[in-house]
Parts: structure tokens; sequence; C-alpha cells
């Protein structure tokens, strides 16, 4: 499945407080965790995938660039995608659980799929996952509200 939301990507760019390092800053980007490279170059434009790493200037480090060279770290380890996972889950106030079943569910299914055919899918979920599903999917305008 296919989900792309410029308007959520900006929500996520530009100046503001990165999701990462706490500092507010002039440039950020919108990170996707699940990007588009996995799973046959899906991209799925949802919060819940989404969080805003700061970029900065003149070869300084930033988080964004950290994530894509793997050498970000969080509490004195290097970050995994559960570290990433677990601060969006506290922002989207849900659970990582939730959000990695809603992804896959989401990943699952072929691009182009009906409003039918996902919500089909969404019952397949505990409860939980799909009230996160339905909420993510309505504010992207791929299901009705």
């Amino acid at each position: 499945m296919r989900i792309i939301n410029p308007d959520l990507l900006r929500r996520y760019s530009g100046a503001g407080i990165c999701d990462l390092c706490g500092k507010r800053v002039r440039n950020r980007h919108g990170h996707h965790i699940f990007h588009r490279g996995l799973g046959g170059g899906f991209q799925i434009d949802l919060a819940i995938n989404i969080l805003s790493a700061c970029e900065t200037f003149a070869g300084g480090d930033h988080c964004h660039a950290l994530i894509h060279a793997a050498k970000l770290t969080i509490s004195g380890r290097r970050a995994t995608r559960d570290d990433l996972l677990m601060i969006v889950a506290q922002r989207e106030r849900t659970t990582v659980d939730d959000i990695v079943a809603v992804i896959h569910m989401l990943r699952r299914l072929p691009k182009g799929s009906s409003a039918e055919r996902i919500e089909e899918a969404i019952r397949e979920l505990d409860a939980s996952a799909a009230e996160l599903a339905r909420r993510e999917l309505r504010e992207a305008k791929v299901l009705a509200a």
C-alpha cells in the first residue's frame, strides 16, 4: 500500500523541535521509520511512521544524518528501529506493538487497495491496533471520517 501525504511531511519538516535530540532547530526532515526501500518501494506517510529529525549546516553532526549513517545514539548506545518506534509511540500516545501491527498490515496490502479491502485487513488487527489504524488512515484521508 502506498500513502503519500505531503501535508504530513511538511508538519515534520522545517523549523521546530527535533523528536530525537529535543533541540529547537531551523530545519528538520520527516524521516520514515519504515522507509520506502523496504518492501518494494512502498511509502507510508502516517504520523506513526515518521519522526522529525534535525538537519544542521556547516558539517555538524545532526540527527537525520546520524540515523542514515547508523550512528545515532540514545542512552549511550546505538539507536535501533525499536528505539525510534518508542519515541513515536510516546509522541502519538500508542504502543510500539500497535504501530508495527498497523505498518505491517498496510505493507501487506496491494497498492491501490479499496477502502473495503483496507477495512477487512483492519478487522484482523486487535482492538487497539485497529483503532490506531482507523485514526491514522482517516487523518491521511485514506478512509472516510
